[in-house]
């Protein structure tokens, strides 16, 4: 061992000398040239506060080709050192103070570059950082209980998180003014955002600033369903370590473990697109399709699980291919505009869809300096605001795709849109009013057009006064982008010219000249009509509800239009003992809740229309809809015949045509056993009960029919354990008002379907009879076998229905 040890160190001192021989053999220009460092330069400069006073222990880094950071010393300076040559966005930070980028603002968007030359210090880069600022508030459950642990975070112009305490308080502190989305996250609960949405798109912002703490941001968790199932191969086996995941939630997700269960919990009431994915496996969506855009939809309702969200995986991928490079085409060669910029683009994959987008924007094809690549979901377009583009740069749109198995496209870019300076304003906008003149006494209308090449219109202003560019009717008031305006509650003088003036801002606030219309005269009313009296439709013969009432209305009036309804309610066309007439503006329906309405009234709509002109039409009335007991239904029959069900199925009344001359109308109720009906000889009574009642169209009951009706019950387990345990023993019986005792005919009886059938032509009260036979004496025990063999014979959900039933009447 000593002698191999001895022979390795030789040998290690020849190749050292080998190595010497060649160095001193070459020139010392190349010896020297190996052995130089790469060169770099530096960033200095230092970190104060408003006051003046350097701030020691600040931390500044530098973002870009080879990011690095430093501390500040007492005296408040820093070096950062050892920076490749380079354009880098600095951020200084530091405790009870709001982080900055440079040069003195808050988002990282709107940072100015700082620019490193080798062997070169950059220097003065100086941060002056002004007081940080807070949210703070309480995370509770829906009880008012506190919830610890729950991670609080809030993003704008700064980032800041902050767990609660046992107490669920939370303070999120040092961060800068601005607007910010503020979301929390907690176990066994629905992660939410500020103010109780689940959507980031609905999230209230909640506004920061210098001069206060924003307190009171609290949240009330919902407690959060789940989804769960098991992810297995074609084989049937377990696969573990499976990542599965619902793409409209970014908290949702869990990976599977040993036997390939997973449970995402902490979900939002809602629907979900579900995908799993592992190694080797191509991605699935649910229910076993490869494609995004064909998943299932998974439905989570309020705290509990929706477990069997199965997952059989294949092996290798299904869609090779990724999406088709994005064509990306922004607004053009130039924009005016120095804070914003927009883009829309296309891209398909015919396999398994575009599931997602990602944009970036930079001063070179695909370079992301001015914003790193961003998701937007599906929309295939974007606007970028409160940026800081510069005069004589051209800024570029790069977009890239993902499909429904995660394969990127190749990056689509724009052609680039450069930023120039507009120095011109707008066009002076073109005015149209409505004519040289109107009836209207309230109100005037206008529309308008201007255009600015440069940087685009932003805002129109307009005004209304009684010369040309005057203001005294209406002084100048912002619409924002609308090219019209129409003003109402005006009182215009007849015989009087108004005239609207209108002038645009464009991107660069430069007002345009003011545009004005050749005036509109107010002329004497020339509409002496009133509208057309209204057509008025309730919702239908009959209504179970007892507190509200609905109806829908038309009129015109083609003069001077319908300025206003008035509605009343009564118990006789046209009456208002239920509802005074009330106004309800322009609107053509209402739905009058809060009232008191008694089983048996018929209830009417009243409406009339006014004018522009004040003029009031007749009042229309509607056809009346009576108020029945719960559980009946009412509807109308046409000569040309149709069927009639309970409000729960179970019972159907089937007309042929011509049953009877003109319309019917058919009611179905359930009612208690009647205690003036006696059972005939040979049968017992069973459980259901009801009555058909058949009116003309005058009202007037009709006792017996032309052509017979067919009329079809679904029979209960009670009522078949009342027949012995034999379906085959029960009847259908029936008896009108005056008779005493019930008259049992000759009844269908359908074993698979469950229903009793008979046809009669004689409506009125009805019941479910049992021949009465020597089973109907058996003891308790061979009835209660026959009704579990009903039950499990398939007459559970007759059963469960039936108990229903038992709860109506």
């Amino acid at each position: 061992m000593a002698r191999e040890m001895t022979s390795g160190k030789v040998l290690r001192i020849v190749i050292v000398c080998l190595v010497l021989v060649v160095l001193v053999g070459m020139s010392p220009a190349i010896v020297k040239a190996e052995v130089l460092l790469p060169s770099s330069g530096s960033i200095s400069g230092v970190v104060e506060n408003e006051s003046g006073n350097p701030i020691q222990g600040a931390w500044v880094y530098a973002y870009g080709e080879s990011g690095k950071g430093a501390h500040t010393g007492a005296d408040g300076s820093y070096s950062i050192t050892s920076l490749v040559a380079g354009g880098y966005v600095l951020s200084a930070e530091a405790s009870g103070y709001a982080t900055e980028y440079y040069d003195n603002v808050y988002a990282w968007s709107s940072a100015t570059l700082v620019m490193v030359a080798d062997l070169n210090d950059t220097p003065n880069t100086d941060f002056t950082l002004g007081p940080g600022v807070s949210i703070s508030g309480v995370a509770e459950d829906e009880s008012g209980d506190p919830i610890a642990g729950a991670w609080v975070c809030a993003e704008g112009d700064s980032f800041g998180d902050y767990y609660t305490g046992a107490d669920g308080i939370y303070v999120i502190t040092d961060l800068a003014p601005g607007s910010h989305t503020v979301w929390v996250e907690a176990s066994g609960y629905a992660s939410e955002y500020y103010d109780d949405v689940y959507d980031l798109s609905a999230a209230t912002p909640v506004p920061v600033t210098l001069q206060n703490d924003t307190p009171n941001i609290d949240f009330a968790l919902a407690s959060g369903g789940s989804i769960s199932g098991m992810v297995e191969d074609e084989s049937g086996d377990p696969i573990e370590g499976a990542m599965v995941y619902v793409s409209e939630d970014p908290w949702g997700r869990d990976y599977t473990g040993a036997e390939g269960s997973y449970s995402i919990t902490g979900l939002a009431a809602g629907g979900y697109v579900v995908g799993a994915k592992a190694t080797d496996y191509s991605i699935k969506y649910y229910d076993d399709v490869y494609n995004w855009c064909s998943a299932t939809p998974v439905t989570v309702t309020g705290s509990t699980d929706t477990a069997n969200i199965d997952f059989a995986l294949s092996p290798g991928v299904a869609d090779a291919t990724p999406p088709t490079t994005p064509v990306v085409t922004d607004d053009g060669a130039t924009t005016a505009s120095t804070s914003t910029i927009h883009a829309i683009w296309s891209s398909s994959d015919t396999e398994s869809c575009v599931a997602e987008y990602q944009y970036a924007i930079g001063t070179t094809p695909g370079g992301t300096d001015l914003a790193d690549w961003t998701s937007v979901g599906t929309d295939t377009e974007v606007t970028k605001t409160g940026l800081s583009l510069a005069v004589g740069t051209t800024y570029y749109f790069a977009v890239k795709a993902k499909n429904g198995q995660d394969l990127w496209s190749a990056v689509g870019v724009s052609d680039g849109m450069a930023v120039v300076e507009d120095a011109t304003p707008p066009v002076s906008p073109e005015v149209t009013d409505d004519g040289a003149g109107t009836s209207s006494t309230s109100e005037l209308h206008a529309s308008w057009s201007s255009s600015d090449p440069e940087s685009g219109i932003v805002e129109y202003q307009y005004a209304i006064g009684t010369t040309p560019g005057g203001t005294d009717l209406a002084d100048w008031t912002s619409v924002g982008t609308d090219t019209q305006v129409t003003k109402t509650g005006l009182s215009l003088a007849a015989g009087t010219n108004y005239y609207f003036a209108v002038k645009a801002k464009n991107g660069q606030n430069l007002w345009s000249g003011v545009g004005v219309s050749d005036g509109i005269e107010i002329v004497t009313p020339v509409d002496a009509t009133p509208p057309l009296t209204p057509v008025v439709t309730d919702d239908g013969t009959a209504t179970s509800s007892t507190s509200e009432l609905h109806a829908t209305w038309s009129s015109s009036d083609p003069e001077s239009g319908i300025a206003e309804y008035q509605y009343a309610i009564g118990t006789t066309p046209g009456g208002t003992d239920l509802t005074d007439w009330t106004p309800v503006g322009t609107d053509t329906q209402v739905t009058k809740t809060g009232l008191s309405l008694a089983v048996g009234t018929a209830c009417y709509f009243a409406v009339k229309a006014k004018s522009g002109q004040d003029l009031w039409s007749g009042a229309g009335v509607s056809d009346g809809i009576a108020v029945v007991a719960e559980g009946t239904v009412q509807e109308e029959i046409t000569p040309a015949g149709g069927a009639v069900q309970s409000t729960d199925g179970e019972i159907t009344a089937e007309f042929p045509a011509n049953a009877a001359d003109g319309t019917l109308t058919v009611t179905i109720k359930y009612i208690a056993s009647p205690s003036d009906k006696s059972t005939p000889q040979g049968f017992k009574a069973c459980n259901t009960y009801f009555v058909i009642e058949v009116a003309d169209a005058s009202g007037n009951a009709v006792v017996n029919l032309s052509q017979p009706v067919t009329i079809t019950v679904k029979y209960s387990p009670e009522d078949v354990a009342a027949a012995g345990g034999d379906p085959s023993n029960l009847v259908l019986a029936y008896c009108d008002e005056t008779a005493t005792d019930w008259k049992p005919l000759d009844t269908t009886v359908n074993t698979i379907d469950q229903t009793l059938s008979t046809t009669t032509t004689y409506p009125g009260t009805w019941a479910v009879l049992a021949k009465a036979t020597e089973n109907n004496g058996a003891p308790l025990w061979i009835w209660i076998m026959a009704a579990v063999a009903v039950l499990l014979g398939g007459g559970l959900g007759t059963y469960l229905v039936s108990k229903k039933r038992a709860v109506k009447r």
